[in-house]
């Protein structure tokens, strides 16, 4: 089974990354994207990227349903588990819905 991160969009997930970095690494340039990349370079090197996909809220039609999108758009199959995750009121407190895919 295949696991889908709805993420907060691009900009807005590489600022919150990098605010929780640049404070750790005072001096060194902290971008948001270079945070999106350090993102994406997570999955490619996990053991299981052939399974897990990543899809930013900027990339999804407004106001249809998420599983209808995942499953006709992005191939997500009944049992998949999607994690959505938004921004919470502080840095290191994301608010997670996670939820199995049910069959059409």
């Amino acid at each position: 089974m295949s696991i889908f991160y709805i993420l907060p969009p691009r900009t807005i997930l590489g600022e919150v990354l990098a605010k929780l970095l640049r404070p750790m690494m005072p001096g060194l340039k902290i971008s948001r994207e270079t945070c999106i990349d350090l993102v994406e370079g997570l999955v490619a090197d996990s053991p299981d990227a052939d399974q897990t996909y990543l899809v930013h809220r900027e990339d999804l039609p407004e106001g249809v349903d998420l599983n209808a999108v995942l499953r006709d758009g992005y191939g997500a199959e009944p049992g998949d588990q999607i994690v959505q995750v938004s921004v919470g009121t502080r840095v290191d407190e994301p608010r997670i819905d996670s939820w199995r895919l049910e069959a059409a």
